[in-house]
């Protein structure tokens, strides 16, 4: 379901770092008629004057056109009719009529430019009524929708020291999305989350302005960036995806993830359809690492150079659903001091992402897997990781069992940059899943897991069952 957004203003809005809050207040209480009247009651009354002022150049121009086009009929009110019709032939009726009388669109003499002012006039009165509709319509624009998502568990740990059963408050996604005319849209996407301190907070996950046509797309702004599959596809509302959480290797940045899920920069792409499906080309510069993974840097840079992706997928290939694509990715991570990277303090790490990646999305059918290679290098030192996984389900009416398979392996272990301590890591380990959904109405879902974690050495990791229920509107 989709709702359309009135105006409103969040006095306080931002990404803050992890640990902090933000307090929220309501539309209702903050005073927009307080700011928004005055200005109102400004604007009308500076167009009024405009026109006012216009209106005797009008009048000589309508006059100037009567006089060199005797053939051409230019109807004009009268003040009184009443009085004219009782005047002798000849007589003015005893006053002469008021220029500012004047019937704009009944002039036939610069009538393409008048038109435009008193168009853009009917605009701006219709706003001043309130008229949203109007002034959508008018400026080409559609109206502004808003999508809401969130989920709750009850998770039971199995063999963990520690843990106990819990329920888990999933993250709470706004996205909103407003076309702000032809070829341009801006979307933007919210998530309100706690993390495992039990804090909660409120990032901006995404806001893009993007143009766009049949072939070709620009966009700049918080995006996610087009590294394989999952992460250009599946975004914050977890009832869209087909498992409860993203596999490890896609994870976000403050959830112990590998892939900088998060770009600010520029992306643009280009597509050409042919009688399989169509090409796909997307290449994003933007900001990249901070000093720790969890670090997305909004406003500034640690170094001269930027975070590169190039994404190429191909969708049909003579079959609907299918997709198969390729990604790769360069940055140049700035040097930290030994209290931030204690195992390599002030070296620059460059960073390397290679992925391929297919999905067949298509009912009753669900299948995503995906391979990635990572290279982190630093003078003489080569930190390489692999990880991949696959996901497999199956519907049935309104029931989808399914499988999830990941496996990583770091053969010289973890690069520094991911050794700040802030997350608790693994370099080997093999995921397996069992899971099934439920639709429980169109726009919700019930999800229950059960997974266990191996480590490569025959390490136990954790085991968990959890009953997840989602929804998106």
């Amino acid at each position: 379901m989709v709702y359309s957004l009135t105006e409103g203003i969040v006095r306080k809005f931002g990404s803050p770092r992890r640990g902090q809050s933000i307090r929220f207040h309501s539309i209702e209480d903050y005073p927009i008629d307080r700011h928004v009247q005055p200005l109102r009651r400004l604007s009308k009354s500076v167009i009024v004057f405009a026109l006012s002022a216009l209106a005797p150049f009008a009048s000589r121009s309508v006059a100037h056109a009567q006089a060199s086009m005797p053939g051409m009929a230019m109807p004009m009110p009268a003040e009184n009719p009443a009085a004219d019709a009782g005047a002798p032939d000849g007589a003015d009726g005893g006053a002469e009529e008021p220029e500012s009388e004047v019937q704009l669109f009944n002039m036939q003499d610069h009538s393409d430019d008048m038109m435009k002012h008193m168009a853009h006039f009917t605009t701006f009165s219709a706003f001043e009524q309130g008229s949203r509709e109007q002034l959508l319509a008018a400026t080409g624009a559609t109206p502004p929708q808003l999508d809401a998502f969130g989920d709750v568990s009850a998770v039971v740990p199995i063999q963990q020291p520690g843990e106990h059963p819990h329920f888990q408050l999933g993250a709470f996604g706004l996205m909103f999305m407003a076309g702000l005319g032809p070829h341009v849209d801006f979307m933007a996407e919210t998530a309100l989350e706690a993390d495992e301190t039990n804090t909660l907070s409120i990032d901006l996950e995404r806001m893009v302005l993007r143009w766009s046509n049949q072939a070709w797309f620009v966009q700049c702004g918080r995006m996610h960036t087009d590294i394989g599959f999952w992460n250009a596809s599946y975004h914050h509302g977890r009832w869209l995806q087909p498992t409860i959480a993203r596999p490890s290797v896609v994870a976000f940045e403050d959830g112990g993830g590998l892939i900088p899920a998060h770009a600010i920069g520029i992306s643009g792409g280009w597509q050409m359809p042919s009688s399989k499906g169509a090409l796909h080309l997307v290449l994003t510069v933007a900001n990249g690492r901070g000093d720790i993974p969890d670090q997305i840097l909004l406003v500034r840079e640690t170094n001269l150079a930027k975070q590169v992706v190039l994404s190429v997928y191909h969708t049909g290939l003579g079959v609907e659903g299918l997709r198969l694509g390729a990604s790769v990715d360069y940055d140049h991570i700035a040097g930290a001091p030994p209290t931030i990277r204690p195992d390599l303090p002030y070296a620059p790490i460059d960073e390397y992402i290679g992925n391929v990646n297919l999905a067949y999305l298509k009912a009753p059918w669900t299948v995503i897997a995906e391979s990635f290679a990572f290279v982190h290098h630093s003078g003489t030192q080569t930190w390489p990781i692999y990880d991949t996984y696959a996901v497999l389900g199956r519907a049935f009416g309104a029931l989808t069992p399914y499988v999830e398979l990941e496996n990583r392996n770091s053969p010289n272990g973890l690069p520094p940059f991911f050794l700040d301590g802030s997350l608790p890591l693994e370099p080997n380990f093999t995921l397996e899943l069992v899971g099934l959904r439920f639709e429980t109405t169109s726009w919700s879902a019930l999800r229950l897991e059960y997974s266990v974690q191996e480590g490569v050495s025959g390490k136990k990791l954790p085991m968990q069952v959890e009953l997840n229920w989602a929804f998106g509107v």
